[in-house]
């Protein structure tokens, strides 16, 4: 992936490669405008969240008498 051998990717190195041009402000840790090895590895791409839950089942509900 880096086409001239700088040891950093681009913004034009990682064009066509969606999760990386997607999320490329986000890798790039240092806003240098390029990506190190370092930043690569470290980064962590968000969960995705899951589905709603229905009302009243986000914990332990209370005991009624």
């Amino acid at each position: 992936m880096d086409a001239n051998g700088d040891g950093f990717l681009s913004p034009d190195e990682v064009r066509g490669r969606s999760p990386l041009e997607r999320d490329f402000s986000h890798i790039d840790a240092n806003s240098n405008g390029r990506i190190s090895l370092q930043e690569f590895l470290g980064f962590r791409p968000p969960k995705p969240l899951g589905p709603p839950r229905p009302f009243g089942t986000s914990g332990p509900q209370p005991k009624f008498k």
